[in-house]
């Protein structure tokens, strides 16, 4: 009703000025409009239904003039124009009819929507209507150009309609030149719109309506002369602005050319003038919002948004802004998903037919997405929309190509190619559309055809201009090719360098996002990431590239979560630890189920050395995302673990799982990073290598070496080839290495492998440095000349490397670990003055500090404790700061002085090794909260809980036991599986005869350890010293199953059965051990044959054994302890045995005297090399004298044995040693001193019983039977029964009972 009444105002109006005219009117019910009847033509056409009307003679009322159009909203309609929104303009028109009335400008404007939203009928129909003088110009062009428009165009109606604008243009008013440029300029013919707007201006120079209009007709026209000259009109507009009203167009205006002048902030002022000027203005603040965007204000543009769906909710580019909110600044995908779910509700009402917007809105959402496939089906969605309504566009369908190929998951190419095949049918010349088809041939292998199209393309480069998918698309082929790494990362920078000279042009906003492309950012990123692995082929113009590209892009787009990710796995591949954990905190805060950031961050933790952290973000990952189970990095990393926890089963069941997944032997459209697919082969080969399976790690590598033949990981599987192949074939791994050649990727590696093989292999020392001097040559390096120094140190060629450390010195001066190295070689010459100089010449300098450390150590080795006190006050004073590396150091410089106390006692030592404990607990602490992975949580653990051990060993010295327990217990609080620890606690509970704390800690042991030999042994002698002598055995035997070779299981086997009388039984066992060492028989079994035959009674031939062991590092003192006691007892007897109980034959007295003189002989040939050691001799050394049974060298004997016991003596923490009491006692019995002796017994019968004393008092051996018996009866403690036969037949028998 609001209409038809507008409209019959209209008519009455019409009709008035016709009748002022004079003329003769007809009503056509047809086109519900008044026409004259005058007109031939149009009454002719309107004949069949139209009936003539003679004017009224009477006298018509004045009626008033139609009112004037509201400037602002003419604007908004101008705005709504240029934006081709043109449904707005509609909602625009009606909601200013409703209320002020109809207006033939504003029915023109609404036609005019019509005729570019598609309606052109309808459009024409409106247009035949609108015959106003104001509009009748404008409407007559746009009657030309709808009927040009129309599929059935009437040529004929347009010759009419091009004579009468000629007409029109004769007696046109400045209100008609003005809509009719207006109309021009909006359907692009420039030069027109201002020939029309310039009639006004002849007249009107100053009006600001025209000015304005002409300098948006000079800013929008494209060429460079009459944009710069735009300014003028505008200003003149502006002039006048504090008496005339100017229209806010104009502010809009001058500010789009302060934008295209690079003046954002210019640009902004001039909007919050409009803002100011036209509170109700809604283009200015959309503006304004625009202009924000651009300065990357991304605050204020979302609280502008806020202002502007507070005015009006249903605004679209405020909604397009809180979309872009959302994804690219806080990075809520899901959220991002819903609010453009709710856009495609308000564009449906408010654009319905507008499917350039669609188009638009799901192309510039879809480059942000990061591929998330909820934000992708909404993207969908819009481009349904778009096709819907134009569904013969090649762009559209391309674009849907375009969006397939960014789902996450699955084989796209196929259904892309479609797409891109049927654009290719809608427009044969479209060049995106073939883009689209070339990179999914190269992604399907079809290499030789995707070549042809590419040459074709780039051959059109000069006309169409190089771009940024046609460059990555030829680096793609050259990678699938097969061609040299450095070839396709020159493409790929080539590819880069394009891609931010593109970007630095465009101004940041929503052209940005789509021309730029983020989705195409990334995919580059991660392209130029696989040249850039961590293992050696990492360029410095790689990581350069990489880094340009995603500081670009997350300046601009902080929220999207993938470029962070890419960003931490940059810093990660540049050692940069701390930067990628921040990148990946940021990550999680905006999504905490991110699972690539949990897998980074596990891996960054398996780094660390935190192997339990690294399992626990692994199964967060799982829990959030199962699909991570499809990814192989997922079980590339559960394998590593697996592999630091020694649990080589799991390792090689995750990398088996890994190799079957899809992706990793057979490259696809969403092909595995090249490198991760090569660390699944190179992990399973070293795990089989570990393992044993030579041939298994064979036939994976040459599967490797075929699948990655031709690609930049190919040298770096032939180096692994090689490493295998040296087992074998050493000829044919060198030649393998030495097809490596300068400038290939892993070329530093390969050396380094040949090198080694080298050394190993043939001994071949000047070779070997051959290969690190080629190095040198080829590249100059600090690393190659810190490589070479290292080899020379090698073949303990300390002076050389002098050298070669000094220029890598120079070559990177703040190196602190080079420095070091020059130290460390210096003392390797033992030009210790040399060296000294060199660390204090450095320390005065204020250059690496770090050498303090060093000079303390250096100090310490030629005993300089005072110099080492005076370094490492300095240096406690210099290093007191709360940083990791100030705690680190001041660690080191805290057990160094424990080393120094040591000297001193116990206790000085115990007060040193508590501070380092207390300040390594409070560098666990600042670790735990720091992200500075250069520290390994793992091993800075185990520096306490080795602090803990070495305290414990101090208080077991003193045998002070249960502070021994303590510190034990809290060295496995800070590492719980530390075997050190744990062996140590077992041992300790066993000296103590704590069988039952023992045994749970061997359980402990072989849950953690379970092939663990220490623990099986002390399970055996636990079960031994209950008498169990059947599970003892078990243990042992099981142990000697397991591992044949290992000689302490077999030793204590032998005396384990020659106690329970099954001697014999051990053989099977030496038969096996024997087998193990076909060749060359090691000491270890000579010892095992040795006691054999001497609980054989056979002690010629265990002396035979004895003797080939003797002169063994590990198994030497024992061999000449052995041989010692059968040259003191050959038969098994004591000394005061034979003494008080036999009379000796002058045969046997020469026999005792030859064995004496061997004995002392053998005593005389071991070199001690610790305190115990030297007890012990001390105490044999007497025992020699005590079987001369000399007056004069039995008192020597006593006197050692005093010395021994004495805390002023040399050895005074072993005071009350048995086997020197045990000594003393039968020194005295055989000078028959018993009281004395009975002393000395008293002295033994205080201490606390238990296994360790028996074994003390067995190793003094001479125990006389008879009167301790006795003695022990007297004093009833029969315990010390077995002291009383303490000789090798008796112990056992009398212990069991």
């Amino acid at each position: 009703l609001v209409l038809l009444t507008a409209e019959f105002c209209h008519l009455a109006y019409f009709f008035y000025q016709l009748r002022r005219d004079g003329c003769e009117l007809v009503i056509c019910s047809c086109e519900l409009s008044l026409v004259s009847a005058s007109d031939p033509e149009t009454y002719r056409r309107c004949a069949s239904c139209c009936e003539s009307l003679t004017a009224s003679s009477a006298p018509l009322p004045v009626m008033a003039a139609p009112p004037e159009v509201d400037p602002v909203l003419l604007s908004e309609i101008v705005y709504y124009g240029r934006e081709k929104l043109y449904h707005h303009i509609q909602q625009l028109v009606l909601e200013a009819k409703r209320k002020k009335g109809a207006t033939p400008v504003l029915a023109f404007w609404n036609a005019f929507s019509m005729m570019m939203e598609g309606s052109v009928a309808d459009a024409i129909r409106e247009f035949q209507r609108t015959q106003h003088r104001d509009v009748v110009l404008c409407t007559t062009l746009a009657l030309i150009h709808a009927h040009k428009l129309s599929p059935t165009g009437d040529k004929e109606a347009v010759q009419k309609l091009d004579a009468k604008m000629r007409e029109e243009r004769k007696t046109c008013g400045e209100v008609g030149w003005y809509h009719a440029s207006m109309f021009l300029w909006m359907i692009g013919r420039h030069d027109k719109a201002r020939e029309y707007v310039g009639r006004i201006l002849k007249t009107s120079p100053s009006n600001p309506d025209a000015c304005t209009l002409y300098g948006w007709i000079d800013l929008t026209c494209g060429r460079d002369s009459l944009i710069k000259k735009s300014v003028e009109y505008f200003d003149k507009a502006l002039d006048n602005r504090d008496t005339v009203a100017v229209p806010p167009d104009c502010y809009l205006g001058k500010a789009r050319l302060f934008e295209m002048r690079k003046k954002l902030s210019g640009a902004l002022d001039l909007i919050n003038l409009a803002v100011v000027d036209y509170q109700n203005y809604l283009p200015a603040l959309i503006e304004k919002c625009r202009l924000q965007l651009a300065l990357n204000n991304w605050e204020q543009c979302y609280d502008t948004t806020q202002r502007i769906l507070s005015k009006s909710p249903s605004c679209i580019a405020a909604r397009q802004y809180q979309v872009l909110w959302t994804q690219c600044k806080e990075g809520k995908i899901q959220e991002t998903a819903e609010q453009i779910g709710e856009l495609i509700e308000l564009v449906d009402r408010h654009e319905p037919r507008n499917h350039r917007l669609y188009c638009d809105l799901s192309r510039l959402f879809s480059r942000v997405s990061g591929g998330n496939q909820h934000i992708l089906q909404q993207t969908n969605t819009l481009l349904d929309r778009a096709r819907s309504i134009a569904p013969n566009l090649s762009d559209y369908v391309t674009e849907a190509g375009n969006q397939v190929m960014m789902r996450p998951k699955g084989s796209p190419t196929r259904e892309a190619v479609r797409l891109y095949r049927e654009a290719m049918k809608l427009d044969e010349t479209s060049v995106s559309a073939l883009t689209g088809i070339i990179w999914c041939q190269i992604l399907d292998g079809e290499l030789e055809d995707a070549a042809q199209q590419l040459d074709f393309l780039t051959e059109l480069q000069a006309s169409i201009g190089q771009s940024s998918e046609l460059c990555y698309l030829r680096a793609l082929l050259a990678e699938r090719e097969g061609q040299p790494a450095e070839q396709v990362v020159e493409k790929l920078r080539e590819t880069e360098k394009f891609h931010t000279d593109n970007a630095a042009k465009l101004q940041f906003g929503f052209d940005y996002f789509v021309k730029i492309s983020p989705e195409l950012t990334l995919r580059l990123v991660k392209f130029l990431m696989n040249y850039a692995s961590e293992e050696g082929s990492a360029t410095v113009r790689v990581l350069h590239s990489c880094e340009q590209l995603l500081a670009e892009l997350s300046g601009k787009a902080p929220g999207l979560i993938e470029a962070l990710f890419l960003t931490a796995k940059l810093w990660v591949l540049k050692g940069d630890a701390s930067r990628a954990q921040q990148a990946l905190a940021e990550c999680v805060k905006l999504d905490t189920t991110y699972s690539p950031a949990l897998l980074l961050t596990a891996e960054l933790a398996l780094k660390k050395g935190d192997v339990a952290q690294c399992k626990q973000h692994l199964e967060v990952a799982l829990s959030y995302n199962f699909e991570v189970r499809e990814k192989p990095y997922y079980h590339l990393l559960m394998a590593r673990a697996c592999v630091r926890e020694e649990n080589m089963r799991g390792a090689e069941e995750a990398l088996i799982t890994a190799l079957s997944l899809p992706g990793v032997r057979k490259a696809g459209a969403n092909a595995v990073p090249l490198s991760e697919r090569a660390a699944v082969f190179l992990e399973l080969s070293s795990l089989y290598k570990q393992s044993g399976r030579h041939t298994d790690a064979m036939k994976i590598v040459t599967e490797a070496t075929s699948l990655f033949q031709g690609t930049s990981e190919e040298i770096r599987i032939k180096v692994s080839h090689a490493d295998l192949m040296a087992a074998t074939d050493v000829d044919g791994a060198l030649a393998l290495l030495r097809a490596v050649k300068a400038g290939d990727a892993y070329y530093i590696n390969s050396r380094e492998k040949m090198a080694e093989i080298l050394m190993k292999q043939r001994r071949d020392h000047r070779m070997y440095i051959k290969c690190f001097q080629e190095l040198t040559e080829t590249l100059g390096t600090a690393h190659t000349f810190d490589l070479l120094g290292d080899a020379y140190i090698t073949i303990k060629d300390p002076t050389s490397a002098i050298d070669c450390y000094q220029t890598a010195l120079k070559k990177d001066p703040h190196n602190g670990r080079l420095a070091s190295k020059v130290g460390k070689a210096m003392v390797r010459t033992h030009n210790f003055s040399r060296a000294t100089a060199y660390y204090e010449t450095a320390l005065k300098l204020g250059k690496q500090t770090e050498l303090r450390y060093d000079l303390a150590e250096l100090h310490f080795k030629l005993r300089q404790y005072d110099k080492v006190q005076r370094v490492i006050t300095a240096g406690l004073e210099e290093e007191n700061g709360d940083d990791l590396q100030s705690l680190e150091q001041r660690v080191k410089y805290h057990l160094m002085m424990a080393s120094v106390a040591e000297k001193d006692g116990v206790q000085p030592a115990l007060d040193w090794l508590d501070r380092a404990k207390d300040e390594q607990a409070k560098l666990l602490r600042v670790l735990q909260k720091a992200t500075d992975t250069q520290f390994d949580a793992q091993k800075q653990r185990q520096i306490a809980a080795d602090i803990c051990c070495r305290s414990a060993g101090l208080f077991t010295e003193r045998q002070d036991n249960e502070a021994a327990v303590r510190a034990y217990q809290e060295a496995l609080l800070f590492l719980e599986n530390y075997e050190k620890a744990l062996v140590s606690l077992a041992q300790l509970y066993l000296n103590v005869d704590n069988l039952e704390a023992c045994q749970q800690h061997c359980v402990t042991l072989l849950r953690y350890f379970t092939t663990h030999e220490g623990a099986a042994m002390m399970m055996g002698e636990v079960q031994f010293r209950k008498l169990q002598y059947d599970a003892a055995t078990f243990h042992f035997e099981q142990l000697l199953e397991q591992s044949p070779a290992n000689f302490n299981a077999l030793a204590r086997l032998i005396d384990l059965m020659r106690r329970v009388g099954k001697l014999n039984d051990c053989k099977p066992y030496m038969d096996a051990a024997e087998k193990q060492h076909s060749v060359t028989v090691p000491a270890g079994f000579h010892i095992c044959k040795g006691l054999f035959y001497r609980h054989s009674s056979n002690a010629s031939e265990a002396l035979k054994c004895f003797n080939l062991a003797r002169r063994d590092k590990v198994w030497g003192e024992r061999a000449i302890f052995e041989m010692i006691d059968i040259c003191l007892f050959p038969d098994g007897e004591t000394v005061a045995g034979g003494v008080l109980t036999s009379v000796e034959s002058g045969e046997r007295m020469d026999s005792d005297v030859m064995a004496l003189r061997t004995a002392e002989k053998l005593l005389n040939e071991w070199q001690p090399t610790t305190a115990e050691q030297q007890v012990r001799r001390s105490v044999l050394r007497g025992q020699l004298k005590v079987k001369s049974k000399a007056k004069g060298l039995l008192d020597e004997a006593i006197e050692i044995f005093h010395d021994t016991m004495q805390p002023t003596g040399p050895h005074k923490q072993v005071v009350d040693y048995v086997p020197a009491i045990v000594g003393l006692i039968i020194a005295y019995m055989v000078l028959k001193q018993g009281p004395r002796a009975r002393t000395q017994i008293k002295r033994i019968s205080r201490r606390a019983w238990n296994f360790r004393v028996y074994f003390l008092v067995h190793q003094g051996h001479i125990f006389a039977p008879l009167p301790g018996v006795l003695y022990c009866r007297a004093f009833a403690r029969p315990q010390l029964d077995v002291c009383a036969l303490g000789a090798p037949y008796g112990v056992g028998l009398l212990f069991h009972r």
